[in-house]
This record gives structure tokens, sequence and C-alpha cells, in this order.
């Protein structure tokens, strides 16, 4: 027999959540209208108020957008905190660094080639706002800007670059 995730209980929990929020922004967007009565399944001899497929489409559509800014915020915060790209592809369930930060940056809206898709969040050693190229260049320097000089867990890091290139 299989075994149950232990974080099954959890994303039931997140789907209730994401139900009540489709049908209160349904209610505030569409009022009474936005609902049909619908039989919860096929023969059944009660109905119950449902939101309509294209207002719940719609409200579904900001729920996931929503939610993906705050993925993006919490990556921001993680990367803040000193969590590695590598680590954070783990937690996504991507394959490395540079889709972890693929997620981080958001989808691509076609202007990609055109402008910089940098992630930005506040050392927590140094407070200093920060610009994050990604995982791109293996010299932390080369993918982090904005530090203070001095800065401990920046330093803590191309410390530990340089040791790569002392191992060779």
């Amino acid at each position: 027999m299989a075994e149950t995730p232990e974080y099954q209980p959890l994303a039931a929990v997140a789907g209730f959540a994401v139900d009540r929020a489709v049908a209160e922004l349904v209610e505030r967007a569409e009022g009474p209208a936005g609902f049909a009565q619908v039989p919860p399944y096929r023969g059944a001899s009660y109905t119950r108020k449902m939101p309509r497929p294209v207002p719940a489409l719609r409200a579904a559509l900001l729920v996931r957008h929503v939610a993906q800014g705050k993925a993006q915020d919490a990556i921001r915060a993680a990367r803040a905190a000193g969590t590695s790209w590598a680590e954070l592809a783990d937690t996504l369930g991507v394959d490395g660094g540079e889709a972890a930060y693929r997620v981080a940056v958001g989808p691509d809206d076609g202007w990609a080639w055109y402008q910089r898709q940098d992630v930005y969040w506040r050392c927590s050693a140094c407070a200093e706002l920060v610009t994050d190229s990604g995982p791109y260049e293996a010299h932390p320097a080369n993918n982090e800007t904005g530090h203070a000089d001095g800065c401990a867990r920046h330093l803590v890091e191309i410390a530990a670059y340089q040791a790569t290139w002392d191992e060779l």
C-alpha cells in the first residue's frame, strides 16, 4: 500500500483556501449573478451554490497571479537570508539554480532580451539593497552587487569561492 505524502493534507488545506478565495472574489466582482445552484454530482437530490465557470476562472487566474508574486517575495526573502539558488531549486522542485532564478524573475514577458531580469533583495548582513543577477557566474562578486564594503555575508561567499580554487 502506498504511503500518503506528508504534504498531502497541506495541499488539501490550500485547495480549500483557494476555493474560498475564488468564491469571495466572484461574490465581490459579480454578486449573486456570479453563482448558480448546481448538483454536486449527477443524480443528486440537492444542489449547492457554486461560482459560475467564467467568473470562477477570472478569480482563479487572479489568485494564481497573486500567489506567484508571493512566491517571488519568498524567494527574495530566502536569498536575503542566505539561501543559495541551488537550495531554492530543491525547494521549488526545479533542476538547478538557473531554473530557480527563472522562477524568481517570473515568466518571460517578451521583453527579456531588452531588459535585465534581476532579483533585488535587502542583505540580512549589511542591510544594503542587492542586485542579484542569478547563479550564472562563478564568482559571487559577479552575481551580487550592492553589498556594503566589508559585508560579512558577501565576504564569506567570496572566501568559499576562492577556497574551491585553492583546492585545485
